[in-house]
């Protein structure tokens, strides 16, 4: 028998798997493809065989041919409208082109057109989102790419950002001053961007000219600011109704007017703020669970119709309710829109006022409320101030957006003349019925 050389050690596991994926030409960097041809070599491998046949001097070529064809096949289906299709054969020779051809040197080219021609099928299809980062993944790389520039632009016109799609159009012409598909698409970009302004100063002009008092639709305005306005109203009609006395609106006249009236007020989504009609509180939800079976209901309290002053030199009416109550007629119901800011901020003068009158801080309020956080004092304070003047609490409402409108329903019920006293709106008589003449007082 022929003696043989003792045989090598035998490979490990892992040298196998690189001596497989060696060829593949992405992952393994020359000592890993050295290593792999002296394992294969070592394998028992015939000495005959040359080290290109075991690493595959051809694989990486003929990949890139698979990749070229792959996007070929996208080619026709992009030309017969079927860009989903298109699309997903786009993807798989990315991916191919990812995973085993980056490193040859028309890589960064295809890669490219493979990425514009994903994002044109996008562009196709309208998904705007998709198409603007698939480019934006394209110019990061590379910045001159126009096809990049001028598709984002088109995507970003699609999702309304006419700013930015300027900038990519003028970034593409700037880089290719002979694209006559882009200045084109520019200057539709220019003219549709102008005509959104002047639908967005359109709109300014018309909320300008609301609060300003000018007429909008069916509604008339009855303040200056416009904050204010009477729906279905005439607007040749007077601002001030008939029963009104000029002695009522003038300072230290000695005489003034308490009026009565239902009020209803809703958000726009007509969610109800405040109701008259009502009994208070019944807006608020009845509490909840097992502690609260078999209590006893609070009795309701009388529907309280709104009562007061009319021009109150107290300052101590919404401005809401003064300005709408002087266009109703007797029993007239009216419907009334009005900005947020004439509610709770028209009386802030005469809350302040009875807060440093009435509710300053003394030292024995001081000792009593030392415990008590400032903020919460505060809140304390504006409700004392608001139930003394006789204020519902919905309609102290925080001033997150003054502009807010809400809907106002107001029914006119009394009208009631008042003696001023001392002249200063503080001590009102009324006369219900008249005596005997010289009888004593």
């Amino acid at each position: 028998p022929t003696s043989h050389p003792a045989p090598s050690a035998a490979p490990s596991p892992v040298a196998r798997r690189r001596a497989r994926s060696a060829p593949c030409g992405v992952f393994a960097p020359p000592a890993a493809r050295a290593s792999a041809m002296a394992t294969a070599v070592s394998s028992g491998g015939s000495s005959s065989r040359r080290p290109d046949d075991v690493l595959g001097a051809d694989t990486d070529a003929t990949r890139m041919r698979e990749v070229v064809k792959i996007k070929e096949q996208a080619n026709i289906k992009f030309k017969e409208a079927d860009y989903f299709g298109a699309k997903c054969l786009y993807s798989g020779a990315l991916e191919m082109l990812e995973r085993a051809c980056l490193h040859m040197d028309d890589a960064d080219k295809t890669w490219e057109g493979i990425k514009n021609n994903m994002a044109l099928c996008d562009l196709k299809r309208q998904e705007w989102t998709r198409v603007i980062e698939t480019t934006t993944e394209v110019l990061t790389r590379n910045p001159t790419n126009t096809k990049a520039l001028y598709r984002r632009g088109v995507a970003r016109v699609g999702e309304g950002k006419l700013g930015d799609a300027q900038k990519d159009l003028r970034a593409a012409l700037e880089l290719e001053p002979g694209n006559a598909e882009a200045r084109k698409k520019l200057a539709e970009v220019v003219k549709q961007a102008k005509e959104k302004q002047e639908e967005n100063r359109g709109q300014a002009e018309k909320l300008r000219g609301f609060l300003q008092g000018e007429r909008l639709d069916d509604t008339v305005p009855i303040t200056e600011d416009g904050g204010i306005r009477k729906l279905h109203g005439n607007e040749s009609a007077p601002l001030l109704a008939s029963w009104i006395k000029r002695e009522w609106m003038t300072p230290n006249s000695g005489w003034a007017c308490a009026v009565k009236c239902h009020v209803v007020i809703k958000t726009q989504a007509d969610k109800e703020v405040f109701n008259s009609r009502k009994p208070p509180g019944a807006n608020v939800p009845d509490q909840a669970g097992p502690h609260m079976a078999n209590q006893a209901k609070p009795a309701q309290r009388p529907i309280e119709p709104m009562r007061f002053v009319l021009d109150d030199a107290w300052g101590g009416v919404f401005q809401a309710f003064n300005a709408a109550v002087k266009t109703l007629q007797l029993r007239e119901l009216g419907k009334f829109e009005v900005a947020k800011y004439t509610f709770g901020p028209s009386i802030e003068p005469a809350l302040q006022t009875i807060i440093n009158k009435w509710l300053m801080d003394s030292p024995a309020r001081k000792e009593m409320f030392k415990d008590v956080p400032d903020d919460v004092l505060e809140s304390a304070n504006r409700r004392q101030a608001a139930q003394m003047l006789g204020i519902p609490e919905e309609l102290h409402m925080p001033m997150t957006d003054p502009n807010t409108v809400l809907k106002m329903d107001m029914e006119l019920l009394e009208v009631d003349e008042y003696m001023d006293i001392d002249g200063d709106g503080r001590k009102l008589l009324h006369v219900i019925h008249e005596g005997k003449k010289g009888a004593p007082a």
